[in-house]
This record gives structure tokens, sequence and C-alpha cells, in this order.
């Protein structure tokens, strides 16, 4: 995992935001990356909606996107691989099956408010994960 933290700070990628599953294996995840990337913890929404796993609703995920306030401008997400590649399908219009562990995915939006997000406004910046670096 490391490696992969290594690459988001060399990527100088700085965060208002970060929300979390509340579970277990999510919370380790959160609060490694965010010793590695200076975020304090105490700022960390951990949301037991994002634990729920509801893949038959995608509307859901794109909803809990649209809540987000307007004042973070980067936002992470903390989430469980079939709900996430579940979300990124739906940015990418594609299936993306066997997801690697640990993967990270940057979507930039060109909108003016979280509530604008969806599936056409949107631009994949990186897609990066530990097996790419081996």
């Amino acid at each position: 995992m490391e490696i992969i933290w290594n690459e988001f700070r060399k990527r100088k990628i700085k965060l208002d935001k970060v929300y979390s599953s509340s579970a277990k294996r999510a919370k380790l995840t959160c609060e490694f990356l965010c010793s590695k990337i200076d975020y304090s913890l105490e700022k960390v929404i951990f949301d037991k909606k994002i634990y729920d796993y509801h893949m038959e609703w995608i509307d859901f995920y794109i909803w809990y996107i649209m809540e987000f306030l307007d004042v973070y401008n980067s936002i992470a997400i903390i989430w469980h691989n079939n709900a996430i590649t579940e979300l990124v399908e739906y940015f990418l219009w594609k299936d993306v099956w066997n997801m690697p562990t640990t993967w990270i995915i940057k979507i930039n939006f060109d909108i003016n408010k979280w509530s604008d997000v969806s599936y056409s406004n949107w631009k994949k910046d990186f897609f990066i994960y530990p097996k790419m670096f081996k």
C-alpha cells in the first residue's frame, strides 16, 4: 500500500474532505491515508450509508455525491469494491471487472456545484494500483 500513497503524494493531491465507510477495513485504510497525506482523522466523515451495499441502486451513489457541500473541491471516498466499482462503471460507461486491491481513481468533474454531477460531465485523470509499479 505504501507505493500507492507515494504516488498520491507525488501527484500533489490535496483533499478538502474525506468520506469513508464505517467498516473496520475501510477505517484502517482511511487512517493510513490520512497519516500519509497529513489529513486530520477528526475531519473524516465515517458514514454507515456507504458501508451498506446498494449495488442495485446506482442512483444512491450519484445522490450521495450530489449532496457534498460545494465548498469542497477535492473529495476522497473510501468505499467498498463492489460499490465503488459500480460507480466507476457508471462514469466510465463500461464494465470494469476485477478491480485490483487498493486502487485509486481520480475523476475530475466539469461542474460548478456537486448537484450537477452526471455521467456526461467528468474526465478520468488517473487510475493507479500497486501492481502497476512492480
